[in-house]
């Protein structure tokens, strides 16, 4: 006689300071893992500070304004994209975090080459969210995804990073483990999900097949922050451009962080490598004469 479990499974976990190359092979197995102290906290607190003055609600009637709106998230979502020009943190921490280079070169090098980022958000939800709909990212802006073979190297993932704790009653977010393997998504149920329990500076990774979504909150009185981070091969368009940051801002990065907001010459893997977004055979940064480590006088995006 088989005895069926009520064990529910969990997300699994790694501690970013031990063996950080487990961290994608668990998520090709799993479809997800939770990388336990992702941000150190001081980064955290830092990058929360920084975000505070721009986090603002967009209704969707003040979207009309907009060329492109966005009607996809709650009313009472509060959110603020393009990170990297409102965060000084977001720029000098995030983006040379030895974490995140590792595990995208785990995700991207072999199979296509640089990776840059897709998308940057940091999200508050308010007390008594609903809960979201089951989904996969990335199908309201980059459609060719539904296109690619499901056995096709994975080309996106998604670091939902803590900024505040992640409970049940808050509405951590659920996670289908093994759905980055199905055909279609078609109407998986609450039933079938797993939470992302996390503290501040943890992350959620998935990929852009994992089917996933906010939970509903019941405490009535917390609010759930976090930073979602979209890398992707540097041969799909981003969901938002970097182009409008200040050159003087860009010049104080180094040059990994100008390489991952498209501020420099992008290569494929071996040995397709034409290089992507040159000039007449020159790299970018060369044609503009672009430096890199400078002195940053004064910021002109915040003043942070």
């Amino acid at each position: 006689m088989t005895v069926k479990s009520d064990v529910q499974p969990e997300i699994p976990r790694i501690n970013a300071n031990n063996d950080i190359s487990l961290v994608w092979p668990t998520v090709q197995e799993y479809g997800a893992a939770i990388i336990e102290n992702f941000l150190p906290h001081d980064v955290v607190q830092r990058l929360n500070e920084d975000l505070d003055p721009f986090i603002q609600t967009t209704p969707t009637p003040a979207a009309e304004g907009k060329d492109f709106p966005n009607r996809l998230l709650s009313l009472k979502t509060k959110f603020v994209t393009c990170l990297a020009g409102c965060s000084k943190t977001f720029r000098e921490d995030v983006l040379n975090n030895g974490h995140l280079h590792q595990i995208c070169q785990d995700i991207f090098n072999e199979a296509y080459g640089d990776y840059w980022i897709l998308a940057s958000a940091a999200m508050e939800l308010a007390p008594n969210n609903a809960a979201q709909a089951l989904h996969r990212d990335l199908r309201a802006s980059h459609p060719l995804f539904d296109y690619l073979r499901p056995d096709a190297p994975t080309a996106a993932v998604n670091f939902l990073i803590a900024m505040s704790p992640f409970t049940v009653e808050n509405g951590a977010t659920h996670v289908v483990l093994g759905s980055h393997n199905w055909k279609e998504v078609g109407e998986p149920s609450q039933d079938e999900t797993v939470q992302a329990v996390m503290q501040p500076g943890d992350a959620l990774l998935i990929t852009e097949r994992t089917v996933h979504g906010g939970g509903q909150d019941i405490t009535g009185v917390e609010t759930r922050r976090f930073v979602s981070l979209t890398m992707s091969a540097s041969q799909i368009t981003p969901f938002e451009s970097h182009l409008a940051i200040p050159r003087q801002i860009i010049e104080s990065l180094t040059p990994l962080a100008q390489k991952a907001l498209g501020w420099r010459s992008q290569r494929s893997s071996a040995p397709n490598d034409l290089g992507l977004m040159t000039v007449q055979g020159l790299s970018l940064e060369r044609k503009l004469g672009l430096k890199s480590d400078q002195t940053l006088v004064k910021d002109g995006m915040n003043s942070h």
